[in-house]
């Protein structure tokens, strides 16, 4: 969901990728799918910072 729309469905693992949390929210991000469907999400610095 962003602003009250759906912008993807599916599996975690389809869904919750760096690409698509920083198109829709402006977040860098790297995203690692564990093999028991575990997702951990490590925000990254920008490199403005």
């Amino acid at each position: 969901m962003h602003q009250g729309v759906c912008v993807a469905s599916g599996s975690a693992q389809s869904v919750l990728r760096s690409e698509t949390l920083a198109e829709f929210y402006g977040v860098s991000a790297r995203v690692h799918h564990e093999p028991d469907g575990t997702v951990v999400v490590i925000p990254q610095r920008s490199s403005s910072n």
